[in-house]
């Protein structure tokens, strides 16, 4: 934590405020950041340390903080944190773990912050490893502080996703290469109302971070394999930080984030992310945002990534959606591609094997899925019976239709009626649609007169069989 600059101090300051704050007055939960196992956490060590005092001397075992305070006063008089570290006293400690505490909270800004960060220097200090402290420490709380850590790291690596949000580097340097761009929207409040009730009615929880959320798992073709999908993560949930609020003065802002490659690194680097929020227009829903290889916190984005959603999807609630996505692959290039989204009560990446996924696999591909949802706590919108009516192979095949790039779907096809055949005997025949159709029927069958056979039995079909890939703008083709 010491590491962090402003203003990402005082917004991490106020994440851990909050999150203690939200639980004043609330049974305890899985979540680290609970005062009741924050104040749980002060006491052994205060106890810890006590016992160590009076280990043969007779006394009664009694509070005592002195190596605690002496690390956190260390803290305090350090340039880094202290603005934001409150004067907190022996009383202090002692009254935190009272009922009354418990129940109403403390009044004083910062206190929380203040509590966490003085266990933070006590366990610095190694309070946390004598025999006592191991006795009386329930097992769930032994990893408190790394929980806590864990979930203030996820929430700075959200913060520094966008450069918008990333404070200058204190000498100036390599910053000066990195502009900001930002883009608003006019919007129609009922367009936004569409989305509300569908994230209302689909939300999952995130078992690794308790956060709420809507999720999909993405099919896209992959531009160097059409015959293959690429599938990714996308995660959309409520903004909490005023910054990525500018688009929702009136209501909520929502933000999404997509996972094309998990981070590999523990530092949460080398993976490839996207980030941005929703726009509600008129022809669609729109997921406007960045797209990077994460290379590191400070790697700006290599191009936009924008989701289309046709608005029909969210109010006849189809198992698969369909799509259209402006992105790019890893050289680089850009592309446009149909993309397929499946709902989905999964709500972390880690939970998914990401990356391409042939046709023969996608199935079984579902079907892990599957079982994977059915693990999870159960919500709500998947006990409908309309919601898992198709079986995995159903599902693949619908996934693997909207996703294909077929060229008959676009509006802008068409043959001129000007091209005449040159063989002598079929002198005055005319190349157009109906007869270009026909060309292709005598040389490559159809439905009612098919010429190729696959060894499963299905009939080859133009369309349907030949993949179709993104379209690119790589002008080295």
């Amino acid at each position: 934590m010491n590491e962090a600059k402003e203003p990402i101090r005082k917004q991490i300051a106020e994440f851990i405020e909050e999150k203690f704050r939200e639980t004043i007055g609330k049974p305890a939960t899985g979540d680290p950041f609970h005062i009741a196992t924050l104040a749980r956490y002060v006491y052994m060590l205060g106890y810890s340390e006590g016992e160590e005092k009076r280990r043969g001397t007779g006394n009664h075992l009694r509070l005592a903080w002195d190596l605690g305070h002496a690390a956190y006063r260390d803290l305090r008089q350090g340039a880094t944190w202290k603005d934001r570290l409150n004067d907190l006293t022996g009383e202090d400690l002692s009254e935190f773990g009272g009922n009354r505490s418990l129940r109403q909270g403390s009044r004083v800004r910062g206190q929380y912050f203040s509590l966490y960060v003085f266990v933070v220097a006590a366990h610095a200090k190694g309070l946390h490893k004598n025999q006592y402290f191991e006795n009386v420490c329930p097992y769930g709380d032994r990893d408190f502080v790394r929980q806590c850590d864990a979930r203030i790291a996820k929430f700075v690596a959200g913060l520094t996703s966008s450069t918008a949000l990333e404070p200058p580097d204190e000498d100036g340097s390599d910053d000066r290469e990195i502009g900001k761009v930002a883009v608003t929207f006019d919007y129609r409040q009922s367009d936004m109302a569409k989305f509300k009730a569908y994230y209302a009615s689909h939300l999952s929880e995130d078992t690794v971070t308790n956060e709420s959320g809507l999720r999909f798992v993405i099919y896209r073709p992959r531009q160097t394999s059409p015959g293959e999908l690429m599938k990714s993560f996308l995660s959309v949930n409520l903004a909490t930080s005023p910054a990525s609020s500018e688009l929702a003065k009136d209501g909520p802002a929502y933000r999404f984030t997509h996972i094309y490659s998990p981070p590999k690194d523990a530092d949460g680097t080398n993976g490839k992310i996207s980030f941005g929020k929703l726009v509600p227009l008129e022809s669609g829903l729109y997921l406007v945002g960045g797209q990077r290889v994460v290379e590191s916190r400070r790697t700006p984005y290599s191009s936009l990534k924008i989701f289309c959603f046709p608005w029909p999807a969210f109010t006849r609630e189809p198992q698969v959606m369909q799509g259209l996505l402006l992105s790019a692959n890893y050289a680089g290039i850009a592309m446009i591609s149909r993309f397929a989204a499946r709902v989905t009560n999964i709500g972390h990446s880690d939970q998914l094997e990401l990356g391409a996924v042939s046709s023969a696999k996608l199935p079984d591909s579902i079907r892990t899925d599957i079982e994977v949802e059915r693990g999870l706590p159960t919500v709500p919108w998947r006990t409908r019976a309309k919601h898992d009516s198709l079986s995995p192979e159903e599902l693949a095949d619908r996934i693997f239709t909207h996703c294909n790039n077929d060229p008959r779907r676009s509006s802008g096809m068409s043959l001129p009626g000007s091209y005449e055949a040159v063989d002598p005997n079929a002198q005055g025949k005319i190349l157009n649609e109906a007869s270009w159709q026909l060309e292709l029927d005598a040389h490559f069958g159809s439905t009612k007169n098919p010429r190729y056979r696959a060894k499963d039995g299905s009939i080859f079909d133009l369309w349907k069989s030949i993949r179709f890939g993104p379209l690119t703008n790589d002008d080295r083709r």
